[in-house]
């Protein structure tokens, strides 16, 4: 066989071994080039085709180019234009569809083309239309598409004078999500159950409900695991996603600038079914990012595509963030992931350690779920050291040794006083001379932030009140404001030796009254 054959044979297997959709999309257009010396060459449409079929796909096409060959098998993916006497390989059922792109990642030629799209060919996938944008986003009339599409260009025609590598470089594929972060993998638990709900909704319905969707909380507590989610839901439906952090957001913007390829840019994520922007707070102040994710947000939404952005903080409590960027933060759906009660952090444990292959005690697990681990993150991470302690000493997982193998972990944690929450809020005002309603009020004038940041800090550093507990002490707020208040204050101490002092004579001021 030669290697069009090899490759038509190779897809045909692969054809019965993925979903429908998820073949039509990443399989559309390749074809081999050679096969000499055990490396097979085959010719991908995109560097986005490319870098999905390397990071999803490369071990099951060697594997099956090893059967088909007898004999191991190097693959290369090589970006390159299709000609005439090497069609790509046609689906061994009929379908008609792989033979014409469902959707094209190609930029197309003219300058008042660089943010269109083609409509998608209809499928079995519930992919919804972008239609065609302009840079002011209206969106033309779409009659017809032709039934025969022009040959698709290259990077090199539609990128006058960058080439592929340089065009990768600029911007890079950051849209490969974490095959472990699924909905199936996910423990639901009160604590986020608002947040799973309304990813499970979105990635069901993209960009019909909750656009955008805004999942916001601690660090560690899921939300990143909810984002990939969403997205596996949208690829196994032939959707275009794209994962990206708020960093790698700005840098491609960097880039866009310094080698003057900003249509380019803006044309790579207004052509996707779903944005999944992850730590969405630190574009804020950044006066280019945030202009640029303004005009991307809008295209998106006025097409009907789903936005999902996380953040350690609601919209409004995101320090210089622009007015109207947080109005739009706030359009959809806001929903926050809190810290896991005991009941859930068990959950998550016996789930950790289930997946790990290992049984672990319920008298270890409830050790390990004790209140000092806060999120997610700190629960896996002190049953892996317990497990990697038992393993290194080759002892039996027992309550006793999971006390050693966390004790400088919990001992690092600074025991709570005696005080409470009421006595905190109480000495503040006192010392301040505020009044206690105007603490729990909604004035914000520095005569009163102040005290109130302060009495967040001490609550959270001095009692074991929980942060909704706080908040509400405080007037009702949210337990991510208190967050805030305590960051804030946090902040003041490590830069400010007076702060330290006064933070000092609060406290001992407390400390000393009996109230």
């Amino acid at each position: 066989m030669n290697a069009r054959q090899i490759w038509q044979t190779t897809i045909e297997r692969l054809q019965s071994k993925v979903n429908h959709a998820v073949f039509t999309t990443w399989f559309q257009g390749t074809s081999a080039i050679s096969f000499q010396d055990g490396v097979f060459v085959v010719r991908v449409p995109t560097t986005f085709a490319k870098a999905h079929l390397e990071h999803r796909f490369i071990e099951p096409i060697r594997s099956i180019l090893s059967e088909i060959t007898g004999s191991t098998v190097e693959v290369r993916f090589v970006v390159a234009k299709e000609t005439k006497d090497q069609s790509p390989p046609h689906t061994p059922t009929g379908d008609s569809t792989l033979s014409q792109p469902r959707r094209s990642y190609r930029l197309p030629k003219g300058p008042h083309s660089l943010s269109q799209r083609e409509k998608p060919i209809a499928d079995s996938a519930p992919a919804t239309t972008l239609n065609a944008m302009t840079p002011a986003f209206t969106q033309p009339n779409i009659q017809s598409i032709p039934a025969s599409p022009p040959p698709e260009q290259t990077m090199e025609e539609t990128l006058p004078g960058m080439s592929v590598d340089t065009y990768a470089m600029t911007f890079p594929h950051s849209g490969l999500l974490n095959l472990r972060y699924t909905f199936d993998t996910f423990i639901v638990g009160k604590s986020n159950q608002l947040a799973h709900a309304a990813s499970l909704a979105v990635s069901e319905n993209p960009g019909r409900i909750y656009n955008p969707l805004f999942l916001y909380g601690g660090v560690g507590l899921g939300k990143t695991h909810l984002l990939h989610a969403v997205g596996h839901v949208g690829e196994s439906r032939g959707l275009t996603v794209l994962y990206v952090t708020s960093e790698k957001f700005t840098n491609e913007i960097i880039n866009a600038i310094r080698y003057q390829k900003t249509e380019e840019f803006r044309a790579k994520y207004r052509q996707i079914d779903i944005l999944l922007v992850d730590d969405i707070q630190f574009i804020a102040g950044k006066e280019s990012t945030e202009e640029e994710f303004f005009h991307t947000f809008n295209a998106l939404y006025d097409a009907n595509k789903q936005i999902v952005m996380t953040s350690d903080r609601p919209p409004k409590a995101i320090p210089s963030l622009q007015d109207r960027l947080r109005s739009r933060f706030e359009w959809g759906l806001l929903a926050d992931v809190q810290s896991p009660e005991y009941e859930h952090r068990l959950a998550i444990l016996r789930s950790k350690a289930e997946s790990l292959h290992f049984t672990i005690p319920n008298s270890v697990i409830e050790h390990i779920a004790r209140p000092e681990c806060s999120n997610v993150r700190e629960l896996e991470g002190a049953l892996n050291r317990v497990i990697a302690y038992a393993t290194l000493h080759d002892a039996p997982i027992t309550t006793s040794l999971a006390a050693q193998a966390l004790e400088h972990i919990y001992s690092n944690k600074k025991p709570s006083s005696n005080l409470t929450v009421a006595e905190v809020l109480h000495g503040v005002c006192r010392y301040y001379h505020v009044d206690l309603e105007l603490m729990r009020g909604k004035q914000r004038g520095r005569e009163i932030a102040w005290p109130r940041q302060i009495a967040m800090y001490l609550m959270r550093e001095e009692t074991s009140a929980s942060l909704q507990q706080i908040g509400a002490e405080l007037g009702g707020r949210d337990h991510t404001t208190i967050m805030h208040g305590w960051e804030k204050v946090q902040t003041e101490m490590s830069n400010n030796d007076r702060v330290r002092h006064e933070i000092a004579a609060v406290l001992n001021s407390i400390q000393n009254r009996d109230i």
